[in-house]
């Protein structure tokens, strides 16, 4: 069996909207196109009182159509620079059957960047919208800046130039600077240094000093 992309929109939905009904606080995160349009996962956030019915919500919504088995996995990687949790986080995982390729739904309670929590489902509040068909998502703009930092940016403030045009940074950028702004405010005494690199990469250039500055910050 040849798997074609652009065909999985029909099994993600249904749940993505279940779980935007039932949890006020969960949001897809990031690759909701991906997941839809390819075999990419979807990136989700939850205060972690949630995870429990998240969960049940995923082994119903695969029994419902007919997927199987579910994983269930929860790990908290370290963060190599800090010697610290990175962050709690649940996958959840099944099969569709006569594919090779998993149906996985990641939930996390926080993410961090350089050894600092970069936000946490608190945090979140005020950045989700409702997409048009049917569930909750991060803002645009919020999501480009999230990802120029944690897949953007290399150690040493050097830009990943293929991430951030394999992420589509630049489109959710400039899509929504209201969500840039409500995002780069998160990043406290240095959400001013943030902003000049996101102008300056906008611009096509890169800003190194000013990555190093928010950098240096998250990791004191």
């Amino acid at each position: 069996m040849t798997e074609g992309r652009g065909d999985r929109a029909h099994l993600w939905l249904p749940l993505l909207q279940r779980l935007s009904e039932r949890f006020p606080h969960w949001g897809a995160r990031k690759n909701v196109r991906s997941a839809f349009e390819g075999f990419g996962d979807v990136d989700s956030f939850a205060p972690r009182v949630d995870w429990p019915g998240i969960q049940h919500e995923f082994v119903e919504w695969a029994g419902d159509l007919g997927l199987g088995p579910v994983l269930v996995c929860r790990h908290e990687p370290p963060d190599l620079l800090a010697g610290v949790s990175a962050g709690s986080q649940m996958h959840l995982l099944t099969v569709q059957p006569g594919s090779h390729h998993l149906l996985q739904l990641d939930v996390k309670d926080r993410t961090t960047f350089r050894g600092s929590t970069l936000l946490d489902a608190e945090a979140m509040r005020g950045l989700w919208i409702p997409d048009e068909r049917g569930f909750r998502r991060v803002r645009p703009g919020a999501e480009g800046v999230f990802t120029f930092c944690t897949n953007g940016s290399r150690r040493g403030g050097r830009e990943d130039a293929a991430a951030l045009e394999a992420k589509g940074v630049r489109g959710l950028l400039e899509s929504d600077p209201e969500g840039v702004r409500l995002a780069t405010v998160r990043f406290g005494p240095v959400g001013g240094a943030l902003e000049r690199a996101i102008r300056t990469y906008l611009a096509g250039g890169w800003d190194r000093q000013a990555m190093l500055t928010v950098e240096a910050w998250s990791t004191a």
